[in-house]
């Protein structure tokens, strides 16, 4: 995933505030620990400092223009069988592919 991150101008690259919020939610759940306490690290400190002014609210415009987005994930296949456009970022030589329509 980093090498398809760091094949793109950075300001290119955008959040929402729903992808924060179930990251958030996946390390709280976390048992409490060395794990848990990096990974909250890594996420405040490191990857919203790095999309600072860059995670976009979910509101009805985002969900009206969300048609139009790519759903980056590693197992694509249920949002391609959803009709959804998507790119494994963890495989980035492959072109992002076209859910049907």
């Amino acid at each position: 995933m980093l090498a398809w991150i760091d094949a793109r101008a950075i300001e290119t690259l955008y959040l929402s505030a729903v992808t924060v919020a179930e990251r958030r939610f996946g390390i709280v759940t976390l048992p409490s620990g060395k794990r848990r306490d990096i990974l909250h690290r890594r996420l405040e400190a490191q990857v919203l400092a790095l999309f600072a002014h860059r995670v976009r609210p979910f509101d009805l415009d985002a969900a009206t223009a969300c048609a139009g987005l790519m759903v980056a994930i590693r197992d694509t296949s249920p949002f391609e069988a959803a009709g959804l456009r998507t790119i494994d970022p963890w495989d980035a030589v492959r072109e992002p592919k076209a859910g049907r329509s």
